[in-house]
């Protein structure tokens, strides 16, 4: 119980009232919606980065262009060491 209580209060920012108030149907739609709005975020960095990216490909090393979700942690695949070391040094990372 504690740990639905802190993410209430920390994660989707409700008072000690609001969080006992809540039933748990209405507790997992707003957890739902907090983990939707994280996904945009996370998209929405992965994005800039990749266009940030890109420009310093190695097309020799990736021949496809960096993609947003090359930049999301947990999304799609694990990368290979490979990948990540081709990705760091195609920034300019040693």
């Amino acid at each position: 119980m504690e740990w639905f209580w802190s993410f209430g209060l920390y994660n989707l920012r409700l008072s000690d009232g609001q969080f006992w108030r809540l039933t748990l149907k209405e507790f997992v739609w707003l957890a739902d919606r907090y983990r939707d709005e994280q996904e945009i975020l996370d998209r929405r960095i992965g994005r800039i980065c990749a266009v940030l990216a890109e420009p310093h490909r190695d097309k020799t090393k990736k021949k496809e262009p960096f993609t947003e979700m090359d930049f999301v942690p947990g999304k799609e695949r694990v990368q290979t060491v490979e990948e990540q070391k081709a990705i760091l040094s195609g920034i300019g990372v040693k």
